[in-house]
Parts: C-alpha cells; structure tokens; sequence
C-alpha cells in the first residue's frame, strides 16, 4: 500500500513532537535528583553552624577561666524526629527524579511508578501528621495515596509517562510546601547562629590576642637608692613590671596566633558558604514544583521553567562542591 508523502510528513512530526516531552522529563528528573541531595547535605552542614557557634562560646569561656563545657552537638536545631521527615521526604524526591532520569528508558516504566509511588507515600505520613495546618494539601493526597501510578493506562509509552507525572503533581507539590517551611525554619535559624559565631570567633581572637598578665613588684631592700630600684641592667624597671603588661610572646607564639586567625577566616567563610546555599534552597523548590506542574500540564512553559530549574540546581551542586573542598 502506498502512503500518501504528506501523510509521512504528519507522522514523522508527530514522532518527533514527542521526543522534546520525554527529553524535558528526563532533564527534570536529572535535577530534582541532584539538587534532593544536595539539599539534604545542605541542611547538614547549616547544623554545623549552629554547632560551630555554641562551640566557640565555650571557648570563650576556656579562655576567660570560667565554667565552660564540651559540645558534642548542637542543641538550638530542629528536632531530631523532624530532621529524619525531612530526611525521609528528600529521598524519595531524589529517588523520584533518578527514575525521571530514566525517563527514555522504556524497560524501567515500573521503577518509575514505584518510586512515584514511594513518594506520594511518604509525603501522605508526612502531611498527616501536620493536621490541621497542611489540611488543605492533604484533601488531593488522599484521592491517590494507595493507588496504582500509572496503571490502567493502555496508550503508548510517551502517555504512560506524562499520566506517572501528572498523577504524582500534587504529592509533589505537598512535599515542596512541607521542605519549604522546614528550610525557611533552617534558614532563619542558621542565619542567626552565623552572626553569632563570627562576633564570638572575633571575640575569642582579641581575647587570645590581648590577654594581660600582671607581674608583682620586685622587693626594694634597705640602703638601695630610689633610682636604682627602679633601673635594673638586667631588664624593665620594677615599676614597670608592676603594671599589668601585654605577655611577652615568642616568635612561635605569634606564629600560632597568626594560623589562629587564617583558620578561623576559613571557617567562617565556610559557614558563610553554607547558608548561602540554604538561602538558595526555597527558590530551588520553588523551581521544582513550577516545573513539574508544567510537565504534569504539558504545558508549552515546561521547557523553559524545566532550564530554569537546571540552571539552580547547577549552583547549588556548586555551593555544595565548594563547601566539600572547605572541609
């Protein structure tokens, strides 16, 4: 049988129009992976600073000989119960975006639908247990949590993938309003103990830098000249050493106060690092939750709010490589 070119023409065409579809998802899933875990690292670092902070008023205290104690962690952070939900949620996001990933792949469909459906599990529990303040989100949850991603959907390839997404959206979106708050809380907080941590580190270098020891007065014997009780060949006068004095430091001393100063510059430039890259965090899920909805709507936007989103995740990855290095 013949086939009429202009009916080539409209298949070839309608083959190619799906290519873009599954290309943007797999671009997709390849940053919701990246930046899940970078966020996740991200959140443990924005805990050190809060450590470092407490760290360094307790040196401070050493320094000045006053009560002081250890800090074997910090002890001003989100629960330790909220930080494993978060944890819990940020995995199976980036577990959601590997199989995304794989989109082009037609043998690993039922990963897909697996980790979609992982996701809109775990995001469920989680906004469960928030009633009733995340209520309104958990009215779409419920309408698909126990159910089948995906199934039922007898069209090609291209069609099973675009119905795993849309049926995951409001998951998603519920998990972004969750990771939202709590990085919005991790944000402020962090911010916070930065402040703290550089006015005490600075502290803590003058303290180490000025500290005084006075020198009791040398005893003047019967006989001796006033003159000659205050002159002595073999160093400052009595007088002098009676005043509290800076104490008298040795080359390696100065030495020690210098890499003192370099290594805290260090650390706090880090700390700085590593709430910058929090600050970053709620436009990175934001971005997320944009691009997925335009996908779920293939809608013509989701190419370009799906570059936006590789874009930032890009630097955030950054972000966390150059806090890697700083460790």
């Amino acid at each position: 049988m013949k086939i009429h070119p202009f009916a080539v023409g409209v298949i070839l065409l309608a083959s190619c129009a799906r290519e873009p579809d599954t290309a943007h998802i797999a671009e997709f899933g390849s940053a919701v992976d990246a930046s899940s875990k970078a966020l996740n690292d991200i959140a443990d670092e924005n805990r050190k600073v809060a450590l470092l902070a407490e760290r360094e008023d307790q040196a401070g205290a050493f320094i000045r000989n006053t009560n002081f104690n250890f800090v074997p962690k910090p002890t001003t952070v989100i629960s330790e119960h909220n930080i494993d939900l978060r944890r819990q949620e940020l995995l199976a996001l980036a577990d959601y975006g590997a199989a995304l990933k794989n989109a082009t792949d037609t043998a690993k469909l039922d990963k897909l639908q697996a980790a979609a459906g992982k996701l809109v599990t775990s995001t469920a529990s989680l906004v469960a247990l928030a009633v009733p303040v995340a209520a309104p989100i958990a009215a779409p949850l419920a309408s698909i949590a126990g159910k089948g991603i995906g199934t039922g959907i007898r069209n090609g390839y291209v069609e099973k993938i675009n119905a795993v997404v849309s049926r995951t959206d409001p998951a998603l979106q519920a998990a972004v309003i969750y990771l939202k708050r709590d990085f919005q809380i991790i944000n402020r907080n962090t911010a916070t103990a930065l402040v703290h941590y550089e006015d005490a580190s600075k502290l803590n270098l003058v303290l180490m830098l000025q500290k005084k020891e006075p020198a009791p007065a040398a005893p003047v014997t019967e006989g001796e000249s006033t003159n000659a009780s205050k002159v002595s060949a073999s160093g400052p006068s009595d007088e002098n050493k009676a005043k509290p004095r800076i104490m008298i430091r040795d080359p390696d001393h100065l030495a020690s106060l210098y890499e003192a100063f370099l290594k805290k510059n260090d650390d706090v430039s880090e700390a700085n690092t590593a709430v910058e890259a929090s600050a970053a965090s709620v436009s990175v899920l934001d971005k997320i939750a944009k691009a997925h909805h335009a996908l779920a709507e293939q809608s013509a936007t989701a190419k370009v709010k799906v570059e936006d989103l590789l874009s930032i995740s890009s630097d955030l990855t950054a972000l966390l490589k150059a806090l890697e290095k700083g460790a």
